[in-house]
Parts: structure tokens; sequence; C-alpha cells
């Protein structure tokens, strides 16, 4: 493929695209932050654009604008792939929209492009998706909810990331970026900016879910969140599969540092099987989530 200039779409690190597919250039349609995002158009050539990886233990992102379309065969994903093609010529893994699976809430795919609904309904504005990738272990996120965590891809092959679309429709992308998982998130060129005509909301009008304590957890660990404002939140333990195993918050809770213990079990009081779950806090404003292990 050749090389492409696409201005400031990929901020962190700085480099080139390539292997550019169909309707792809840069354009000031939309630009989340400086002056030239990314139009994707679909056509018979679907289109992609692919930046280079050398290895795992990394977290990819991209900025997608979301406008819910729901055209036949509209797709604005980030995907990740590996160098192993021999089961699948085209071995990747992927997290956005696809209205081949679902036109109301965002998917994922592993291999073989196997696509899956999560539960996780779109919504309009600019959306961050992406892949952390940890040794064999990727986790497919859009605006840090976990959809997905998935273990096909070969670490060691792991070469490239892409942005793409399919035949139906147009999307528009930005702030693109590659983070080393040492190191912390980026703050100057993908921090706050204007979405949808509006600022995101500061650091202290947002509500904060941290790591639970003890992780791993036998038999039980402690879950704090704090709020901005007193305001109703739900906070569910779910499966790798998006399936609701505890609701341990539901309703009003107060403004500031709130805790919750969880034992381990299910809303029926069985004991959960040993393994990696997620942990999620939704308020009217905000979904987010972490990781915790269960062990016996």
């Amino acid at each position: 493929g050749s090389d492409i200039d696409l201005d400031d779409f990929l901020v962190l690190p700085l480099t080139t695209w390539s292997e550019l597919h169909g309707n792809v250039a840069a354009t000031t349609d939309y630009a989340r932050t400086g002056t030239h995002g990314l139009r994707e158009i679909g056509g018979s050539a679907y289109p992609q654009v692919f930046g280079t990886l050398a290895g795992s233990d990394v977290c990819i992102n991209v900025w997608y604008r979301e406008e819910m379309a729901t055209d036949t065969n509209f797709m604005a994903l980030l995907r990740l792939w590996d160098s192993d093609t021999s089961v699948h010529s085209h071995h990747c893994i992927g997290t956005g929209v696809w209205t081949g699976t679902s036109t109301t809430d965002y998917s994922t795919h592993t291999e073989g492009f196997a696509y899956t609904a999560a539960a996780l309904p779109r919504t309009s504005g600019w959306r961050h998706l992406s892949i952390a990738a940890v040794g064999s272990s990727c986790e497919l996120l859009v605006d840090g909810t976990s959809l997905a965590v998935l273990d096909v891809l070969d670490p060691a092959l792991i070469n490239r990331f892409s942005v793409e679309g399919y035949r139906g429709g147009t999307g528009y992308f930005d702030d693109a970026y590659v983070r080393r998982l040492a190191l912390p998130e980026p703050t100057t060129a993908v921090g706050p900016e204007l979405v949808s005509g509006a600022v995101l909301p500061s650091v202290d009008s947002m509500a904060r879910l941290e790591q639970n304590v003890p992780n791993p957890l036998n038999p039980e660990t402690l879950i704090v969140f704090t709020l901005p404002r007193s305001q109703p939140v739900m906070l569910q333990v779910v499966d790798l599969r998006g399936r609701v195993v505890r609701t341990l918050v539901k309703g009003q809770r107060a403004e500031g540092r709130n805790q919750v213990t969880w034992n381990g079990r299910d809303d029926h009081g069985t004991r959960a099987a040993s393994g990696v779950y997620f942990y999620r806090l939704t308020t009217p404003d905000q979904v987010l989530s972490r990781k915790l292990v269960l062990v016996k």
C-alpha cells in the first residue's frame, strides 16, 4: 500500500498511515481537535486506513463522531490485527458500530469477523473507541466501558491497527493515538475539547470509579465511587459476555464518596464462578467500568 499524510488525524505518536483503501481522506468537516479529521465514505471498495504497531502491551484509540446512522452496511470500527493467517486470511478483532449486527447498540467482533451486539446503546456525539492489549488478552471498549475481552491474537505477531468503514454511509474520526500501557493517558493532545457544540465536563463535574480492593477478591471486595452531586446511579457486576451477575446499587445516591461491598454472589445468592468480571457504574451522564478478578 501507499503512505498517506492525514494531517493531525493521528496525534500520538506522529506517523503516517499506510495501506489506504476506499474513499478515505483528511477533512476539515468535523475536527475534534486541530484542523483536520478523517472522513471515510462507504462504497464498492470499503474504506480502511492502517497504522503500524510492534507487539502488545498497548492501548489503541480513536474518537468517532456518532451520528446514529442506520444505513444498511454502515460500519465505524477500530480494529487490532496480527500477522497470523494460518486459519483466517484477515486476523483481527474490533469494536464500534456495525449495523449488520445492531442499529441501536455498539458491537464487537472476534476472529473470523464473528460479530456480537454489546449491551451498550449508541449515543450521539464524539465517542471514544479503544482496544487495550495486555499479552494475549485484549479488552474492547467504548467510552471506557468494557464490551468484551478476547484472547485470540498472538501478542508476538500484533503488527497494526485500523480505522474502518464499509459500504454504507459516511463516518468521521479524529485523534487516533497509541498509548503504551506503562504510560499515563495523554491529556494535552486528546483532552477535553468541543463535542457537539458543548465543552466536555471538567473532572470535578464527573463521577469517578475506583479500583476495587482487594483485587483479586476472596470472599469479598470493596468498591468505591465518587459523585459530583446527588443523582440516580446503577452499579452492576457483569461477566465477560456483558450479562448482569449482580446489581449492587440502583437508585439515588449522595454527593461525594460512596462505597459498597460485593460478596462474590449473584442476584440469586449463588456464589459466582472464579474468573474475570467487570463492575459498571451508570449515571445520567456517564458509564464507567473497571475489571475485577474473583478467585476461590
